[in-house]
């Protein structure tokens, strides 16, 4: 993405963040721009970006580091464009970028992509906000069983 529309692509400064960084080598599987023809060429006054440096703080901070993302979005008039999730303590990183491609999770690396039927109701809860939510739950399933699985921040 070029910040301005009038500005061409600095090929010394692209050259050096490419060798510097060996962007190609490190991300293998995230497109990168090589000329002006495949630039999105937008005002930057239209850009907006996101991030959230440290999601599932409290979880951080109790050492449950599996829980813990660098969250990224950049928004183009107002629409989400590029997300990025990456997880530091796990080194997962998934990104999306509308129109352009996305990561590529194999089912059998990721175990939340299969087929889950449980036999009972399963709550997603945020272990951090959870409020008056386990006494609800107790009203509304009296006797019948359900299972509370613990999810932190909004990755």
């Amino acid at each position: 993405i070029v910040s301005e529309e009038k500005d061409p692509l600095d090929k010394k400064a692209f050259q050096l963040i490419k060798e510097e960084f060996n962007v190609e080598n490190q991300l293998p599987n995230i497109p990168i721009i090589k000329d002006d023809e495949n630039l999105m060429k937008v005002p930057l006054s239209s850009v907006a970006v996101w991030v959230d440096p440290l999601d599932a703080t409290k979880e951080f901070t109790e050492n449950l580091l599996q829980y813990v993302m660098v969250m990224l979005c950049i928004t183009i008039e107002k629409k989400p464009t590029i997300g990025i999730l990456y997880a530091p303590f796990t080194d997962k990183l998934i990104w999306g970028w509308v129109g352009v491609d996305r990561s590529h999770i194999k089912r059998d690396e990721n175990s939340l992509l299969e087929t889950h039927k449980p036999n009972i109701d399963e709550i997603i809860l945020s272990r951090s906000h959870a409020g008056d939510t386990h006494e609800i739950l107790k009203k509304i399933y009296h006797d019948k069983q359900y299972r509370i699985i613990p999810a932190a921040g909004s990755g």
